[in-house]
């Protein structure tokens, strides 16, 4: 462990550490915010979290960070957890009451995914890996054969090389859509296969209807397209549209994918390519 003094101050609040111990087993963080008028997020960037939780009105935006071990949960009422460019080896990712929690451009291994209440869980381009021991599972692999550690799993409450596990309960929301990472340059005439994942899991008191539409967007320009006006789910890291690029003048463009419920969009992602004259 290192010795470290550490003062912090943010919205009036301050935490200080004197000649305290930091142990490898990272942070367990809670935020709430019940009483102030407009609550601020707690923001943490490139560190090593054990648990995060947002209660009454927390907010927590995480940025190119490793969450593991515990749980990610914003718990409510009015709780929100943004988590964008990280690795995620925890237990589980828990949203209730009308908690709302949005994981973008992450890895998620092998965590259990709850939502209950009117809470909403909404993955964007996010890979979904198994529970496998990896070279960001830090301090060690898990294995109950030999006390916890140096194992072959990442998540010790989730079988090894167990998938993800969704479950939405009440009016609860679990929705996910992304595109896989397209080639950097490609020439005009190539036939692109929009690979990725939209698939939805809802309570059993939600009524609604989710599709999903796929297009493109020249950037700067004017050349702009549906691949797929009105498309149905599930899908699971397969294609959701074939785009083909004939005609089409060279330049920058994104493949877009909209996420929408009874026909209106409520989320949206989007992955960058270039087009280049043969």
């Amino acid at each position: 462990p290192l010795s470290r003094d550490i003062l912090l101050q943010h919205q009036a609040r301050r935490f200080e550490l004197d000649n305290a111990n930091i142990f490898e087993f990272a942070w367990q963080i809670y935020t709430a915010n019940p009483t102030v008028a407009k609550p601020e997020p707690v923001i943490i960037q490139r560190s090593m979290i054990n648990e995060i939780a947002a209660l009454d009105r927390g907010q927590v935006a995480v940025n190119e960070s490793l969450l593991q071990w515990a749980v990610i949960a914003a718990l409510g009422p009015g709780s929100r957890v943004e988590v964008a460019n990280s690795t995620i080896n925890s237990q589980s990712i828990i949203a209730a009451k009308d908690g709302f929690i949005h994981v973008d451009g992450s890895a998620v291994y092998g965590s259990l995914v709850e939502a209950t209440d009117d809470a909403f869980i909404l993955f964007s381009n996010v890979r979904f890996e198994p529970n496998v021991c990896h070279a960001l599972c830090l301090p060690a692999c898990a294995s109950p054969a030999n006390g916890g550690f140096e194992g072959d799993r990442c998540n010790p409450f989730n079988a090894a090389g167990g998938a993800s596990e969704f479950r939405a309960e009440n009016r609860a929301v679990i929705a996910a859509l992304g595109l896989k990472p397209l080639a950097s340059s490609l020439p005009v005439g190539t036939t692109l296969d929009l690979v990725g994942d939209l698939f939805v899991y809802v309570g059993p008191e939600i009524a609604h209807t989710y599709t999903y539409a796929l297009r493109y967007n020249q950037v700067g320009g004017t050349a702009t397209g549906t691949v797929v006006p009105n498309g149905r789910g599930p899908v699971r890291a397969g294609s959701l549209g074939v785009l083909k690029t004939a005609g089409l003048p060279a330049g920058d463009y994104q493949a877009i994918l909209d996420l929408r419920r009874d026909g209106a969009t409520i989320a949206t992602t989007m992955r960058n390519f270039r087009l280049t004259t043969p």
